[in-house]
């Protein structure tokens, strides 16, 4: 059996006899689920921060030892969670398993045109390479396009990114941001 073919059948078998499990039960095997989530999707991911609400409710039956509370029941949590488990088998069935190569990072800038028709171009915001050249000496402009072209993952690089700024200082931050503000080009593109 290959992976896509057991995680369905893992999947399935946790939204078997889900009726019958007590707020314990379903708390289980929401962590089964949860860590299949953390192993397989982003952490932004749709599937994410469903099992994450999910479990946070659970989480609050389990404290108030009750399947009543004024928020959430035991049977509307069951129901959330079993409309998940049905939308990721149904997902992992129709497109198969997320891999890391399903993440890439789009280096441009989208922009939708609507005049007659609609038009989908990607427009080159040079203003920003301008922007960064004149806040950022040499060094620190090198430092941060080591990150972006080293790291693959978005989070990553937002991560090491924002940790740099910091480093650089509150008035190189600033200064890149009233820049960026200030530019008559961000405004014409803001609605």
């Amino acid at each position: 059996m290959h992976q896509k073919e057991q995680i369905i059948e893992l999947i399935k078998n946790h939204k078997e006899n889900l009726e019958s499990k007590d707020r314990d039960d379903v708390y289980e095997s929401s962590t089964t689920i949860f860590s299949l989530c953390q192993r397989f999707y982003k952490n932004e991911s749709a599937f994410q921060k469903e099992i994450e609400m999910i479990r946070s409710q659970l989480g609050v039956l389990l404290i108030t030892q009750s399947d009543d509370y004024p928020v959430f029941t035991l049977k509307t949590i069951k129901d959330l969670y079993r409309r998940l488990l049905n939308s990721m088998i149904s997902e992992i069935e129709n497109l198969g398993l997320p891999s890391k190569n399903d993440i890439k990072i789009d280096r441009s800038v989208n922009v939708n045109v609507n005049q007659n028709q609609s038009q989908y171009q990607k427009v080159e915001l040079s203003f920003l390479i301008d922007i960064l050249k004149d806040e950022l000496n040499g060094r620190q402009l090198k430092e941060l396009k080591e990150i972006v072209e080293n790291e693959s993952e978005p989070e990553v690089i937002k991560e090491k990114v924002n940790s740099k700024l910091v480093e650089f200082g509150i008035n190189v931050t600033a200064g890149i941001l009233s820049s960026l503000l200030s530019n008559p080009t961000i405004w014409g593109m803001i609605n």
